[in-house]
């Protein structure tokens, strides 16, 4: 559709344009965008939409394909034609991914699926915004067309501004992790990322998906501490029609819906043994068979895999196959915990609150930090890791009544210092407390931190949501918890 033949306002900063008819939705987009510096424009429907691109010019636009009063795709398509450098990204429930792949292969830059976490939208927006960018000075300069522009540049921006693909650290373990992502942006071997909870095991798979040449490709990550042992084989490989009730229609399984694409699969230690079998031979033979097919079917996108245990442990308790083990393990990236690179700390820090404070217009917001809070950051050892403290800065931010961020402005567990007694002190020790207290208690005064937040508390304690969710459950039935 041609925009009106009308002038168009003039707009000199960043503006991101939000679609989506969910309100919530709406408010915590205009947020996030405001956040980091850009101008927020909220549409509820796809004409609301039309009637602002056609005023205004949009740099960015986050797409519900879902909308009441029209197709998204056919809306993505619109944007596309009218602003050609402009990037747009899906937002999407999980049973929705295949739609969404559908739609970056109409020109989408990526998608997230909801609900979705604040860091992962803000580092979202903030590389399609930098792509859209580079979009636009190619063009202009003639030095590339659009359509050659894949985004797959080699070139990692400064480490301490922008990181390397999304992950900040300066440290030489970190660099080493970067310097063997590049190394294997051209093979297709199988990846095992192994790391504590909270390191950025789905930031590095997305890495070495955007060093790929077919880093336009889709990269569909499936959580597989969540999904059903009864579905989880329809969703990798796919199922035909009447293969079980309500196998109404034939479905492709995301194994095939990625293309030539990546498959992360996280938390790959939770998936069944009894689906452990087929994925070794759907990895190994580069093919699957659809739930209640006779054939097989080839695939060809690369599988990256991730957990924050210990595969060989379990190998060795029977509760993982070896075979898979080893199949997976063709490329080992192990992310070290943040208490193993604290230089790495005030370069988080310093980006942490430039995102978290960015654009906000309040002049009590904190913009930078004191020389004792930092270093009190940097003496903590972060058991939640780059997770834990990506979390404090945000807090300490939103709460923050001063530019400066000081020492009192930390939270307590981070300033406080017991202190030990000595082997030979007379003082009465205090008593060792079983080790499923502790955790309670560690799970209640992570609940009161967040003020009952159970998604904010999983990520203080360093855990998935799932796993929180189980851990009460267990607290409930034991009286832990009325």
């Amino acid at each position: 559709m041609p925009p009106p033949e009308k002038e168009k306002r003039v707009q000199t900063e960043t503006s991101v344009l939000v679609i989506d008819d969910d309100e919530a939705v709406l408010n915590l987009c205009a947020a996030i965008v405001s956040n980091v510096g850009y101008v927020p424009l909220l549409a509820s429907s796809a004409g609301q939409a039309r009637a602002i691109f056609s005023e205004q010019k949009v740099d960015l636009v986050l797409l519900d394909l879902r909308l009441p009063d029209g197709d998204g795709a056919e809306l993505l398509k619109e944007i596309r034609e009218i602003y050609p450098e402009a990037e747009v990204i899906i937002m999407t429930a999980y049973g929705t991914i295949r739609s969404a792949v559908a739609a970056m292969r109409l020109g989408a830059y990526d998608y997230i699926t909801k609900p979705f976490g604040t860091r992962d939208m803000i580092r979202l927006i903030q590389e399609a915004a930098r792509h859209s960018a580079r979009r636009t000075q190619r063009v202009a300069s003639g030095s590339i067309p659009i359509a050659e522009d894949t985004g797959s540049s080699l070139s990692p921006s400064p480490l301490e501004t922008e990181g390397f693909h999304g992950i900040i650290g300066v440290s030489q373990s970190m660099r080493k992790i970067y310097k063997l992502i590049l190394k294997i942006a051209d093979v297709d071997s199988t990846v095992l990322v192994q790391g504590e909870s909270g390191t950025g095991k789905e930031l590095v798979a997305r890495a070495v998906h955007a060093c790929r040449p077919t880093a336009r490709e889709p990269f569909i990550p499936i959580d597989c501490n969540i999904l059903n042992e009864n579905v989880i084989e329809s969703e990798l490989f796919g199922h035909v029609k009447g293969a079980f009730t309500g196998a109404t229609r034939d479905r492709d399984g995301l194994f095939k819906v990625a293309g030539r694409g990546t498959v992360f699969l996280d938390e790959i230690s939770e998936i069944p043994l009894a689906i452990q079998t087929k994925l070794l031979r759907a990895i190994q033979e580069r093919e699957m068979k659809p739930v209640g097919s006779a054939t097989t079917t080839k695939f060809h996108a690369r599988i990256i895999a991730a957990t924050q245990r210990d595969l060989e442990a379990e190998v060795r308790k029977g509760t993982f196959r070896e075979d898979l083990f080893h199949r997976l393990n063709v490329i080992p990236i192990t992310i070290p915990p943040l208490r193993y690179r604290k230089e790495d700390v005030p370069i988080l820090v310093k980006y942490f609150i430039g995102t978290f404070g960015a654009g906000n217009r309040s002049l009590g917001r904190a913009r930078t930090i004191s020389e004792e809070a930092l270093a009190a950051l940097i003496a903590y050892d972060w058991p939640g890791n780059v997770r834990e403290l990506e979390n404090c800065i945000e807090q300490v931010v939103a709460l923050s009544s001063s530019p400066v961020i000081d020492l009192d402005d930390l939270p307590v567990r981070i300033t406080r210092r017991e202190t030990i007694a000595p082997a030979h002190s007379h003082e009465q020790l205090p008593k060792a407390k079983p080790l499923r207290q502790l955790q309670c208690e560690a799970i209640i005064a992570a609940l009161r931190e967040t003020n009952g937040n159970r998604r904010q508390a999983a990520r203080l304690l360093g855990i998935a949501e799932s796993t929180l969710y189980a851990k009460l459950k267990g607290m409930k039935s034991a009286g832990f918890l009325p």
